[in-house]
This record gives C-alpha cells, structure tokens and sequence, in this order.
C-alpha cells in the first residue's frame, strides 16, 4: 500500500510537471521570436494539449488525457526506478 501512495505521488508530480511546461511553452516560444504558432495534438481522437500563439495573444489548454497520460508515466518510471534501485542494493522485490 505505502509503494502504491508513492507511486501516485509521483505520478502526479509529473502531472504538476506537465501542466507548468504546458502553461510556460507560449512564453518561450514567443521570446524566441515567433509570433504564429499552433499545436494541437491528437491521439486516440482526443487533444493531448493545445497551444496557440497569435502576436501578443497566447493561449495554451492542458487536457485530461495529458493529465492521465503523465500519471501513467510517473507511476510506471517510480516502478522502474524502484526495481533498479532493488537490483543494486542486491535485494529482489518480486
């Protein structure tokens, strides 16, 4: 139970990861210089993000699959990292 938590906990670490790169994104890209840009991903038939710089105009949208997706993603690399972690330590977690 206490390994579920932290995986969860990490999990949504890199949910709170994921919406401050999607929120922070049209800053960079406007101060790089370009002032048209579009992105709006799809899998599955659903947005992964949405991001839109139009002049002096941003607009950027973290979606529920990116959200789900990077739970996923924190949760499966805290399982990885634990095994090798085990591994190294010459203890086996099976």
């Amino acid at each position: 139970m206490i390994k579920l938590s932290k995986a969860l906990l990490r999990g949504f670490s890199v949910a709170l990861l994921y919406i401050a790169i999607i929120f922070i994104t049209p800053f960079i890209i406007r101060f790089t210089g370009n002032t048209t840009f579009s992105s709006q991903p799809e899998w599955m038939n659903a947005k992964l993000y949405s991001i839109q710089v139009t002049g002096n105009e941003y607009h950027s949208k973290a979606t529920m699959l990116g959200l789900v997706i990077s739970v996923l993603i924190g949760t499966g690399f805290y399982y990885i990292a634990d095994r090798i972690s085990a591994r190294r330590q010459g203890r086996d977690n099976k």
